[in-house]
């Protein structure tokens, strides 16, 4: 039986300045009745977030709650609108990064995930995200080929608000506040 969907959000949002400008896209927002607890949303504050970025999401937010959810599948939504070279979402990740944003989820739900286009407005960088993200689907070795990078240092301020914000919810996110804030 598969558990209850969980949501996680990881996107450009500039304190509401920024599509969809409502506070739904916000940290704040953690779920309606029910599935109060079952939204995560990292909200960035600014554009030029790259693969540095939602690296340090993935593995500071993401990761930790996927791994205690302990997912059945993976149904992923996969905009490509924070693409380098999409000049609407004006973010910076690289085919590179996407690719490996996917292969660290591959170790969730025995590998059943399910990827879906949902947005990008670049044909020539949704084509070589979405490339790179069919090799790893298919079984390609992936390496990461590009330089070292560091977060920017809202991204960390971004990351120590969701997990403040859930902490109540999500009992994992608690030993990394020690290490984020």
């Amino acid at each position: 039986m598969c558990k209850l969907l969980f949501q996680c959000l990881l996107c450009r949002y500039d304190y509401g300045r920024f599509y969809p400008y409502e506070a739904d896209a916000s940290h704040v927002f953690i779920g309606d009745e029910t599935g109060r607890g079952y939204n995560i949303n990292v909200p960035w504050e600014h554009a030029k977030c790259g693969d540095a970025d939602y690296v340090a999401a993935w593995d500071h937010v993401l990761l930790p709650v996927a791994e205690a959810f302990d997912p059945d599948i993976i149904l992923l939504s996969a905009g490509f609108d924070a693409a380098r070279g999409d000049h609407m979402g004006d973010c910076c990740i690289t085919p590179n990064g996407y690719a490996l944003l996917l292969t660290k989820l591959l170790g969730f739900a025995k590998g059943r995930i399910v990827m879906a286009l949902e947005g990008g407005y670049n044909p020539e960088s949704i084509a070589n995200s979405v490339c790179a993200c069919a090799k790893v689907l298919l079984g390609d070795k992936f390496t990461l080929n590009s330089p070292e990078m560091q977060p920017f240092e809202s991204t960390w301020r971004v990351i120590q608000m969701v997990i403040v914000r859930n902490v109540l919810f999500l009992s994992n996110l608690v030993s990394l506040c020690v290490s984020v804030i």
